[in-house]
Order: structure tokens, then C-alpha cells, then sequence
């Protein structure tokens, strides 16, 4: 019969805190968005999109376009 090796305290108790994080994360319900409102946010993502590739991508060089979309932080 075998037994187990000893850990130290401080291992089990990092495992310990790393298990009781893991079941935290995981007992919490992810937050699903109503169909109004995937349906609203699909719809801003398709007017955006409609207005990056005719404004944006299409007359510009692909350097240019995707300097043209990124964020400038204030």
C-alpha cells in the first residue's frame, strides 16, 4: 500500500486557494445578453462595418486603412 507524499503547508494552501478561485469562476453564471439585445448589437456591428469597408478599406492602401482604425488613447 502506498501513501501519499507529504506537501508542504505552504503548497496546500496555494492549491487550496487555487481550487476554491477555480470553483468561484466556475460557479459563476455567465451574464447572457437577451435576444433584443444581440440582436440591437448585431445591428451596430453591421452599420459599422457598412461604413468601414466603402469609407475606409476601399479607397485606402491596407497600411493606410488600418492606421485610419485604430484607437488614439487622450
Amino acid at each position: 500500500m502506498s501513501s501519499l507524499p507529504e506537501l508542504p503547508e505552504k503548497s496546500l494552501s496555494s492549491a487550496d486557494a487555487a481550487a476554491a478561485a477555480a470553483l468561484a469562476r466556475a460557479s459563476e453564471a455567465p451574464k447572457q445578453k437577451s435576444a433584443t439585445q444581440l440582436i440591437a448589437e448585431h445591428d451596430r456591428r453591421q452599420a459599422f462595418r457598412r461604413l468601414i469597408d466603402p469609407g475606409i478599406l476601399r479607397p485606402n492602401s491596407k497600411e493606410q486603412a488600418s492606421s485610419s482604425l485604430k484607437v488614439n488613447p487622450f
